[in-house]
Formats: C-alpha cells, structure tokens, sequence
C-alpha cells in the first residue's frame, strides 16, 4: 500500500452514498467537513493527480482520514492503479435524437425540419498512453418544402461517418491535444416531382489542435483550432469542395464553486472550389459568444448567447449575402446514474439585418428552432 497527503480541494467520490462530494472548504472543521460532503473515514474516493488527471477509484484500496492540518491522507495500491491506467479503455459513447427546424433561411422562404439520429458520438482512451479516438455515426433527413405552388418537395437522405484519432498530453498547467479527422458520407436525394433519385456524397479530412491553461484553480483558458476540407462529388450533388477553418478561443472563471461564466471568440472562414478547381464564394463568421454554467446540486445547466455576423464574398469580390443573427442556446444534463447522464438542448436563433448585393432584403427573417434529448454513457 502506499500512503499520500492530498490536498481538501480535490474532487472526491463517496461510494457510502455514491455521489459526487463538493470541493472541501479548509475552513471548516473535520465534522462540518464529513456532513456537507457525505464522505467518511474509510470511504473509498476518486484521487486527482497534480497533473489533474483523475486515478480509478473503483480499482484502487483508498482510505480517507481527515486531520486538523487541512490534509486528508490517502492509501492505495499504487501498482494496481498504474496496471489499470495503462491498459484499461475507457471514454464514452452518447446516442440522440435532434430535430433542425429551419424557416425563410436565407433569402428562401422554405420550411426545412431536419432531423438527425445519432448512434454513436464520443471518444475511446486507450489507457494512459495519450492515444484516443473520437467517433460520429448519425443519420440526416429532410423534406424541403419548397412553397412555389407546385407542391414540390426535395427528399433527402444521407449516413455520415467520423472518425478522429488523437494524442493528448498534459505537461503540468499545460494540456494538448493533436487530433486528425476524417469524414465520410453517403445518402441521396430526391428533387421535385419526378421519381428520379440522385446520389450524394463525399468525404473530408482535416486536423484540429486543442491546448488548454489553467492558471489556478478559478481562471483557465483554451483554444480550439479546426481545418477541414469536404469534397462533394457524386450524381447530382452539390458538387465539388469547400475547404475552411475555424478558430475558437476561450476564457473561463469560477465565480462560486457552482458557477462559471466566461466567453468565447469565434472566427470561421470558408472557400467554396467547383469541379475544375475553381475558387467560388467565401463565408466568413465572426462571433462572440459570453457563456455561464450552473450547477445545482446534480443538476448542471449551461446558457450561452451567441450573437453572429456572416458575409458571403463571391470570387470577384462582389459582397452576394450580408446578414446578422442571434442564437440563445440552454443546455441541461443529469447523472440518472454514476455513469449514465440523460443530456438535453435547446437553442432559438433569428437572423435578421439581410443584405443581397448591397441591397437590403425585404423579405421575412430567417428563423430557427433546434431541440435534441439523449443518453451518455460514460465507461
């Protein structure tokens, strides 16, 4: 066995009950300590590293006792804890279902609900060694009501696949991650009246680096950086490729032990190719997004504004489509379980302040509701 000082302020998990325990106050006493916490001598505990990384309470023979010099100590068995870290998979796998409702996007005046079912979206850690993978697998349909009086609807159907091998590292307040992407999809689509299905398609690849900071326990930032190009080619798809970038970067604060605000600044810019390689428009989006997290007990809510600018460029820099909107987005989580959370969303967003070469748009703003319920399994 072995024996070590862990300060009051890391995260604990009491199996007598089996709840999460708030971080400790060293200015309590022991007693006030135990009964706001629901820990006990001789619970076993979740153990956070100096790195931040969390050790497998469930495989380790921890014992807490609480003493007056503001230490807990902690013995486990350090080589089974270091057996399993190295070999044991371990991540999680989150299923959904979203319905996109989209109303006049654009300058059209469709009514586009497209729904998504997702199977599988989430990561695989192989151990300790750094390597993960990230995985998506949903499927996407829509029926566009294209409103001219015909009665026409474009019928869409696609299955789309990523994968996303990756590397993290932490090297003490520092913490990178490196990871690859690709994307495949597949489906079809039917336009108009007429009986004729098209095949639809494509596939991408990109890289995408995170790096995250935290200064002291309160205040952190992270970044988050994306290129991806998507070709687009089969029979009577929207054929050729676009390539782009996304920058994210964000600050964050701990207002109370519950509640966190910060803000992210987005940038996104994009290039449209045809078949011959021929550079079309570029959408450009700058956002910034102020956001805060609350905590309630189990239950955790998280609110952020997001209020967006985009314009269209075509390649011989006429400005085609200029138009500003809001998103208000609430998301909701709850640990039905220690390792199955149910996950819900909701987000409104209003696009409005349309400009269409240089003239402004008369017609109705763009509207759009987006609601998603789900399960994460975390293993």
């Amino acid at each position: 066995m072995k024996t070590k000082n862990i300060l009051l302020s890391c995260l604990c998990l009491s199996l007598a009950p089996t709840v999460w325990a708030e971080d400790f106050s060293i200015s309590e006493t022991d007693d006030q300590l135990l009964a706001k916490n629901n820990v006990y001598s001789g619970s076993r505990i979740k153990v956070k590293e100096e790195n931040g990384e969390v050790l497998n309470a469930n495989l380790s023979e921890g014992v807490i006792s609480l003493g007056n010099d503001k230490y807990m100590r902690v013995d486990y068995d350090q080589v089974r804890i270091e057996e399993d870290k190295k070999f044991k998979l371990h991540g999680n796998w989150l299923t959904e279902y979203k319905v996109e409702h989209f109303k006049n996007e654009g300058t059209s005046t469709s009514s586009r609900p497209v729904h998504e079912w997702v199977f599988a979206d989430g990561r695989v850690n192989f151990g300790d060694s750094g390597f993960n993978l990230g995985y998506i697998l949903k499927k996407v349909s829509f029926e566009n009501d294209l409103r001219d009086g015909s009665g026409d609807v474009n019928d869409f159907r696609m299955n789309e696949m990523e994968l996303r091998p990756a590397y993290a590292k932490s090297i003490g307040k520092h913490w990178f991650m490196l990871e690859a992407t690709y994307l495949g999809k597949t489906g079809y689509e039917k336009m108009g009246s007429g009986n004729d299905s098209y095949l639809i398609g494509g596939d991408g690849y990109g890289i995408r680096p995170y790096y995250s900071y935290q200064f002291n326990d309160d205040f952190g930032i992270n970044t988050d950086l994306k290129w991806l190009t998507e070709d687009k080619s089969a029979d009577g798809a929207d054929a050729g490729k676009f390539v782009f970038y996304e920058a994210l970067f964000n600050v964050r604060y701990n207002i109370l032990d519950n509640l966190t605000a910060g803000v992210e600044f987005f940038h996104k810019d994009g290039d449209n190719y045809d078949n011959d390689g021929v550079k079309g428009s570029n959408l450009t989006e700058t956002e910034i997004r102020p956001w805060v997290s609350w905590r309630l007990d189990q239950h955790n809510l998280f609110f952020k504004l997001e209020p967006q600018k985009k314009t269209i460029t075509e390649a011989d820099g006429r400005v085609s489509y200029e138009s500003e909107a809001m998103k208000y987005i609430v998301n909701y989580s709850y640990p039905i379980t220690p390792y199955v959370y149910f996950v819900a969303e909701y987000f409104y967003r209003t696009e409005t302040d349309k400009k269409v070469d240089g003239s402004a748009y008369t017609g109705p703003d763009g509207e759009t509701n987006f609601g998603k319920v789900g399960l994460n399994f975390v293993f």
